[in-house]
This record gives C-alpha cells, sequence and structure tokens, in this order.
C-alpha cells in the first residue's frame, strides 16, 4: 500500500505576499528604533532585519521617513486596542487609577520607546518632523477617544476640560518614562500616582457639588411648583 505525498500548501496571493512583506518590514523597523535607536534604524539594518531586499522596501514605502510614520500607526493601533482590553479585564477598583496605572505600564513599555526615539529625532529633523506630526496628532485623538470611552462618567462632568486632563496625564507618563532612564525613584512614582488622582478628584469636587446643589434646588422648585397654592383668606370688614 503506497503511501500518499505531503500535500503542497496553497500558493498565497500576491495581496497576501505584498501584506506579508510590510508586516515584516513594520517589525523589523520598530525593533530596529527600540534596540539600535532612530540613527541605527538605517535602511540596510531594518532590510537584513526583515530579511527582504532595500528594493522590497522602496516598493512599498517611498521613503524611510515615510515607513517609520507608518511603524507609528502601525504600534498606535496595537497599543490602543491592547489597552482597551487590559482596562476591560482590570475587573473593579477606581476607574481613573486603573487607567493611569495602566497608562504608566504603556508609556514603560518596550513597544512605547520606538515612540520616543521618533519624537527626541524629530526634534533636529525637520523632515522627520514634518512626515509624523499629523500621525501623531491623530494617535492623540484616538488616545483622548478612547478615555472618553472608557471614563464617561468623569468625561461628562469635566466636559471641554476632559480633553487638557487627559493630555496632562499622558504628558505626564510619557515625561516620567523618560526621565527614569537616567533616574528612577520607585518612591516618588508611587506618590505621584496617589498625588495624580488627588489633584483630579479636587478639581472634579466643586463641580460635583456645583452639579448636586443645581440638581437639589430644581427638585425643591419641581416640588414648590407641583404643590396647590392655599388662597389666603381675605378679611372683609362689615359696613
Amino acid at each position: 500500500m503506497g503511501s500518499s505525498l505531503p500535500s503542497k500548501p496553497p500558493r498565497r496571493t500576491q495581496s497576501e505576499r505584498r501584506e506579508a512583506t510590510i508586516r515584516k518590514l513594520l517589525d523589523a523597523a520598530a525593533d530596529a528604533l527600540i534596540d539600535e535607536g532612530y540613527s541605527g534604524a538605517t535602511v540596510q539594518v531594518i532590510c537584513n532585519r526583515a530579511g527582504v531586499s532595500q528594493g522590497a522596501l522602496f516598493r512599498h514605502f517611498p521613503t524611510r521617513e515615510a515607513l517609520l510614520v507608518e511603524v507609528c500607526n502601525d504600534i498606535g493601533a496595537r497599543v490602543l486596542a491592547d489597552y482597551r482590553r487590559r482596562f476591560t479585564a482590570s475587573g473593579g477598583g477606581d476607574p481613573l487609577l486603573v487607567a493611569m496605572q495602566l497608562l504608566r505600564e504603556q508609556c514603560r513599555s518596550r513597544v512605547n520607546q520606538a515612540f520616543y526615539e521618533l519624537s527626541i529625532a524629530a526634534r533636529t529633523n525637520v523632515e522627520l518632523a514634518r512626515a509624523m506630526k499629523p500621525a501623531a496628532r491623530a494617535y492623540y485623538d484616538h488616545i483622548e477617544e478612547l478615555a472618553r470611552e472608557l471614563l464617561p462618567d468623569l468625561a461628562r462632568l469635566l466636559g471641554p476640560s476632559f480633553r487638557t486632563m487627559v493630555d496632562t496625564v499622558v504628558c505626564t507618563f510619557d515625561g516620567e518614562a523618560i526621565h527614569r532612564i537616567l533616574f528612577e525613584d520607585k518612591d516618588l512614582d508611587a506618590e505621584r500616582l496617589v498625588l495624580l488622582g488627588g489633584a483630579i478628584a479636587a478639581l472634579t469636587q466643586p463641580i460635583k457639588a456645583h452639579k448636586h446643589g443645581s440638581d437639589r434646588s430644581g427638585s425643591e422648585q419641581t416640588r414648590t411648583n407641583g404643590r396647590p397654592h392655599k388662597t389666603t383668606p381675605v378679611n372683609r370688614r362689615r359696613t
């Protein structure tokens, strides 16, 4: 009885091959940024890591900067999806403190270092800065949208100030992640998280008090308006 030959895997379509090559380039560029920094993430280094030719890179991306901007977009989408999943799975606790703790962990994560490498390089690279700014703006807009989705009560309470609050917290943990490269103090880190939570609580307290007072005043007015008016008897003099 003859043995059957193993079947060959189906040939990938041109679209599938294209997507696979782009995926290799994005992953290789991100790893090169993280491991070797912006200056070390050359076209040759990225291609060597991806196992593709330079011609293949430039068939999909017109410039090195265009590839790195797409790395930003790709990492951003994955980071936000992972953040949403982790927040949903956190299972209780103060939503704001959970959100800030997860944000801090994300800022310190390996993948996030690619953002910092590009941001710092853009300070002195005009072309990179010009290419990165639209992607960075879109990313921070998506961060705010996700924050509104996950913290709806706080977003309603703060109104227009919610955007400022989100950006302030993000800036704090972005700065902390870079600051701790040379200076790390775990006690300060723990106090900083408590301080931020307390500052936001202090910011919202007067708004809550005002809203509670307005609601109570409105309820009392409703009760007054709904109560039938009593007619005051008029004393008439007899003539």
